[in-house]
């Protein structure tokens, strides 16, 4: 199958059909365009996988994949050669077992959206991380794990306090504080839905988030497309707010109502969810019913209706509030690279890989070895991040960023290695190994102060004048 575009522009900067709608779409709708898309642009069928510009047949793999079969069986028909380099820290005995899936090359006009180069910087700090933690020192370590099993205690405490205080403005004060703590457990499930299946990833589905539609839109759209135009978690809130240099200047009225947004976000997809479930739209996961058990569980306490979902409302509210806040440091400030913004501005030199170009690849599943020719790549997969990703705090204990930030100040490592566990990527060996790479590479990085982000952040969300990390003071 010979793609339709044999241009060279990466569909990377033309968005997809739903962009504008989003908000209030199933997350599988992405999923079907950016196959259709990688259709287009790379050749692969909807019946295949694309890896390394070679298609696989990975359908009897899908119920034995370790990570869980979601990650195989959604990316059916896209080129998951992102997904894969960044989900899998050391690839080579994946060699054999990819030999018995492989059906033949992709076309020769195959053109990904990122390199990933033996020696660029992404694969060359991903050797290193490997050498630092073997594989059993990759998930959550015991000390992390005492303090989830804290976070769910805390929780439910707070929560079961709001149900049961004859003080309605004491259950008020109760429910803020299970608001706080409800976004604790939403960084515990956002940090293992990157990961194989656990229970624990249901964390999210606690808030009004789904933690399925999260691994799309996420995992899958932002942590691989960051700040560009497939990055669902930008364009899922367009026209109401802006991010991106290219995009229109916000309205001075943003500075009011995006604070409602950000307080909204999650009652509304849970509202859009269950109505895109009776539509027959989506598919009904168990997990979906857990926000329903608790509005449950108030009014059995509670008794009252108004009470009930004032209460419920709050909780969920505050925890909403904490995750936009805590996401929007990261990514949407005047440091962030993102659409309309120079990779040569932002990295203060050329990309190591040209940008734009149409890319073929060596690579031979027999022996694992070649590569993509260097002359022809795109950008390297981990400067993109780099640039687009900002860290802050990055000196605080375990708890204090679990419970004060959601774990989302060490944030840089986490998009560039999702599945590692998150308390694992604190190791000063990886962060030490981070910052000898990007010496080695010429890749600027800073790691800012909460108040400098915080307060950049109006600044971002007001008009985008983009500040590179390598011109940052």
């Amino acid at each position: 199958m010979a793609p339709k575009n044999t241009s060279g522009e990466s569909y990377l900067h033309e968005g997809l059909p739903s962009r504008n709608n989003q908000l209030l779409e199933d997350a599988g709708v992405w999923l079907k365009e950016k196959a259709a898309a990688d259709g287009e642009h790379t050749g692969v069928p909807p019946h295949l996988w694309c890896l390394h510009g070679k298609l696989y047949d990975l359908s009897s793999f899908i119920r034995s994949h370790p990570g869980g079969k979601m990650w195989i069986e959604d990316t059916k028909g896209s080129d998951i050669t992102a997904y894969y380099e960044s989900h899998h820290i050391e690839t080579s005995h994946h060699v054999s077992l990819l030999r018995k899936f492989y059906v033949e090359d992709a076309p020769k006009t195959y053109s990904p959206l990122f390199s990933f180069h033996e020696n660029g910087f992404f694969k060359t700090l991903k050797r290193r991380v490997a050498k630092i933690l073997p594989a059993d020192e990759r998930g959550p370590p015991p000390e992390y794990m005492r303090w989830c099993y804290l976070s769910l205690f805390l929780w439910l405490s707070a929560f079961i306090a709001s149900g049961l205080s004859p003080s309605f403005n004491v259950a008020l004060a109760a429910s803020v504080v299970a608001g706080i703590l409800l976004h604790t457990m939403f960084a515990i499930g956002h940090d293992f839905f990157h990961q194989r299946d656990s229970w624990w990833r249901f964390g999210v589905d606690l808030t009004a988030h789904s933690s399925y539609e999260w691994r799309i839109s996420h995992d899958l759209s932002h942590h691989h497309h960051a700040n560009t135009e497939i990055d669902t978690e930008v364009s899922a809130v367009e026209p109401l707010q802006y991010f991106f240099t290219s995009k229109p200047r916000n309205n001075f009225l943003v500075f009011l109502y995006c604070h409602i947004v950000w307080v909204g976000v999650g009652p509304i997809y849970l509202v859009a969810r269950f109505l895109r479930i009776l539509a027959g739209v989506q598919k009904f996961r168990l997990e979906n019913t857990l926000p329903l058990f608790q509005i449950a569980a108030l009014y059995w306490m509670r008794g009252d209706v108004g009470e009930t979902a004032a209460l419920w409302v709050l909780m969920q509210g505050v925890a909403s509030y904490q995750l936009l806040v805590f996401s929007t440091l990261v990514h949407r400030t005047s440091y962030a690279w993102t659409e309309g913004d120079s990779y040569e501005e932002a990295l203060g030199r050329k990309p190591n890989l040209t940008r734009g170009e149409s890319n073929t690849h060596s690579v031979d599943v027999s022996t694992g070895e070649g590569g993509e020719d260097p002359t022809k790549c795109l950008v390297d997969f981990g400067e993109h991040v780099m640039v687009s990703t900002n860290d802050y705090a990055v000196d605080s204990s375990l708890p204090f960023s679990l419970f004060a930030f959601g774990l989302f100040n060490y944030h840089t490592l986490h998009h560039l290695f999702p599945a590692i566990d998150m308390a694992r990527l604190r190791d000063k060996r990886v962060y030490q190994a981070l910052l000898e790479t990007l010496r080695e590479f010429e890749i600027p990085y800073r790691a800012f102060s909460t108040s400098e982000l915080f307060f950049n952040s109006f600044s971002g969300i007001w008009r985008r004048d983009y500040i590179p990390i390598s011109k940052a003071k």
